[in-house]
């Protein structure tokens, strides 16, 4: 594939993507230090949070997943270490829905319990950016030039539509969008301001 061919649309979305999911994660850790007066509003939208979460991580694992194993199909056996790197990436994903699953169930059991619950949340909330799958050191491959040497158009294609059977991304952020609690965009804005200050 050429390089303008990989550089689609489609990579400016997934790009977008990969931005909303960066501020649903600023949004969730600064209500995790400004929440509500209300504690049910702030249920609500920790909720909404890691329902983003939930939907954006799944859509992106079923992606890797999917170009992980198109790949895989049409790699020549002698290439070892690409088939290396595949494999080693599945395993990271694997262990990366499992993580999810366990954030997902602390949203659950903290829905159903009191303000005290809160710190407990935060280092359910606090393990899932931190988890084993994000620190596992990072191997030397990447999967777009196994998809530039060796993919098609419909590899992306393809890969797309697992993403889509997930959920729609979009949609899910809209209910953050809906529950924000008062302040946290101003917040948010300073951070990423401040990030973007420093050199």
């Amino acid at each position: 594939m050429a390089n303008a061919a990989f550089e689609t649309a489609q990579r400016e979305a997934l790009r977008e993507e990969r931005r909303r999911l960066a501020r649903s994660r600023r949004f969730l850790q600064a209500a995790l230090t400004n929440p509500a007066p209300q504690w049910p509003d702030t249920v609500a939208f920790f909720q909404a949070c890691v329902g983003y979460l939930e939907v954006a991580t799944k859509r992106l694992i079923a992606q890797d997943v999917s170009l992980a194993r198109q790949l895989r199909a049409v790699l020549p056996a002698s290439h070892v270490d690409d088939h290396a790197f595949l494999n080693e990436l599945e395993d990271r994903l694997t262990e990366r829905a499992g993580e999810l699953q366990q954030l997902v169930d602390a949203t659950a059991v903290m829905a159903k319990g009191d303000q005290g619950g809160l710190e407990k949340f935060r280092a359910d909330v606090d393990y899932f950016f931190n988890a084993p799958s994000t620190k596992r050191s990072r191997p030397q491959h990447s999967m777009p030039p196994l998809i530039e040497a060796y993919g098609s158009p419909d590899v992306w294609t393809n890969a797309q539509a697992d993403a889509d059977a997930c959920g729609s991304e979009f949609q899910a952020y809209q209910v953050i969008e809906q529950r924000m609690l008062p302040g946290l965009p101003e917040i948010v804005a300073a951070v990423e301001a401040q990030a973007k200050a420093q050199p």
